[in-house]
């Protein structure tokens, strides 16, 4: 095999990793599988939580990503649902480095309310002995909306189906 189509074999690798390890990551928020979503992020690392153009929530180091993602699973057992979707992922890699964003939506059911909310993810990511992971992610929420203030109520309306988690 030349040289160009090994690079080309690595980097179509490398970014299909990536991706995969974006997809992990949303199934295990999805699934309060605190385990796989902790599984995505490199030791050390950081965590950075923006609404809109407000201030940003530094996480700094794996522990503190961990307590963050801690206290979060706590409050996503208690919901009925949780469902992420990822559109256009841009990748840009660098060695063993790489950074990545890609827009998510999700879609909730928190306090009896059913919310859409979406934003894009920016990462920095590195490649470990155990595959890509997450060295920064910074999450920013661009839009927050309430679908159903009554969960409950939409549902014996039927308006709304939830299955079973």
């Amino acid at each position: 095999m030349e040289a160009h189509e090994a690079r080309l074999i690595r980097e179509l690798a490398d970014r299909e990793a990536i991706r995969d390890l974006m997809y992990r990551y949303g199934r295990g928020v999805d699934t309060v599988n605190l385990e796989m979503v902790l599984s995505t992020f490199d030791d050390p690392s950081n965590l950075v939580v923006q609404i809109g153009s407000g201030p940003q929530e530094r996480h700094d180091g794996r522990k503190a990503v961990e307590e963050f993602y801690k206290g979060r699973a706590v409050n996503n057992r208690a919901n009925r649902l949780l469902r992420h979707r990822y559109k256009n992922p841009l990748i840009e890699l660098s060695g063993d480095t790489a950074t990545a964003s890609v827009y998510w939506d999700e879609i909730r059911e928190e306090n009896n309310t059913l919310i859409q909310a979406g934003g894009t993810y920016f990462d920095r990511l590195r490649r470990t002995p155990e595959g890509w992971r997450f060295s920064e992610r910074l999450i920013r929420l661009a839009y927050r909306i309430k679908l159903a203030r009554n969960t409950e109520e939409a549902i014996k309306a039927g308006d709304v189906m939830l299955a079973p988690r």
